[in-house]
């Protein structure tokens, strides 16, 4: 691939996830700063990742940039809920850790979300074609603030964030600001 095929990608997928910070009320420009200081790599898979949430015996797949599927958003309000957030401790920064390792780390987020006494459904990050995916929680009822809070304690570089009936955020967790 050239260099040119990489600016157009990159250009592509920053104007999409600007144009739905911006639909959101959100400063674009924020955003698009603090996504620079990731791989253009890392962003890509983010926007190229199925997020299944499971409620029960129903999925639900959520993408970057796209709408709540409309099933999902009336599961979510029968729940009482407003929002919701996928958090996964895989991983911390990319770094790849041993499966062991990582459930020990959800495990650990699991218990925090127990004591903090949230609501969650069960979900999982998972690459389209299926070669890998990590586990997750959907927690119902996060403030954008906090959900990316919560990805910064577990060193995630970013969260999932969608407020029920709207467009599907990624979360930068690394600046306070967030």
């Amino acid at each position: 691939m050239s260099i040119d095929d990489d600016l157009t990608r990159t250009i592509a997928i920053e104007a999409r996830l600007g144009m739905v910070a911006q639909g959101l009320g959100r400063d674009a420009n924020a955003l698009i700063q603090e996504m620079r200081e990731l791989p253009f790599e890392l962003i890509e898979a983010f926007v190229e990742t199925d997020f299944v949430v499971t409620d029960g015996e129903i999925t639900y797949v959520l993408n970057i940039s796209q709408t709540m599927p409309d099933t999902l958003t009336a599961a979510l309000q029968s729940l009482s809920a407003h929002s919701i957030t996928i958090v996964t401790a895989w991983n911390p920064y990319s770094a790849k850790l041993s499966n062991y390792d990582n459930r020990e780390r959800q495990s650990l987020l699991e218990r925090v979300l127990r004591m903090r006494g949230e609501h969650w459904l069960s979900a999982k990050g998972t690459s389209k074609d299926g070669s890998w995916a990590e586990e997750s929680f959907a927690i119902l009822n996060l403030s954008h603030t906090q959900a990316a809070a919560i990805g910064r304690v577990f060193q995630q570089h970013a969260v999932v964030f969608c407020n029920t009936g709207s467009v599907v955020e990624l979360v930068p967790c690394f600046t306070e600001s967030a």
